[in-house]
């Protein structure tokens, strides 16, 4: 079992900076899944809590898991029931055997994401919405602009052509034909 003592710098690796051999890993696994602390064992082997946290992810028994798949549905239960005023916060770490800052930084976390987010999320919506909007009027408008040049230059061709016939001289340039030189 581990002991607040620190016997080796750098214990199951070379120096700090290498890496940890598999059993090394495997035995800091077994170590938090009995249940020694996660502080006891970054002092012991020097890492940080994120390393330990990604070692349960990879290596961590299906047991683990499950534990900690209960504990994230157990978070959800609290939350309802606290938020809903079924239950009060002391209520809740009885209940669930949780602690107070716990469930009060869920309780904040929950009203950030919630309490913040939700608004600029629907001003994302509405603005998407407004686009939509814009755009649909944008298009009409191009429509009406293309609509009213093509009958322009339906116009001036109808013009050109009235101008051919009434003086007999082409106005149009001729495919091929040179440039004269003034």
């Amino acid at each position: 079992m581990l002991t607040n003592e620190v016997q080796d710098d750098y214990p199951g690796r070379d120096g700090k900076g290498c890496h940890f051999s598999k059993p090394v890993i495997l035995e800091i696994v077994k170590h938090v899944e009995s249940g020694v602390s996660r502080t006891v064992i970054v002092k012991r082997y020097k890492i940080s809590r994120t390393t330990i946290s990604e070692w349960m992810r990879d290596y961590g028994s299906a047991a683990y898991h499950a534990a900690n798949e209960r504990r994230q549905v157990n978070k959800t239960s609290i939350l309802r029931a606290v938020m809903d005023k079924r239950m009060t916060v002391k209520e809740a770490m009885i209940a669930f055997r949780v602690t107070s800052s716990t469930i009060h930084g869920w309780i904040k976390a929950h009203k950030v994401e919630k309490g913040e987010l939700a608004p600029i999320m629907r001003k994302r919506k509405s603005a998407k919405e407004n686009q939509n909007e814009n755009a649909s009027e944008r298009e009409k408008a191009l429509e009406k602009a293309l609509e009213l040049s093509q009958l322009q230059v339906k116009a001036l061709n109808t013009m050109i052509d009235i101008a051919e016939d009434k003086f007999k001289i082409a106005i149009r340039k001729k495919a091929g034909a040179n440039q004269s030189s003034n």
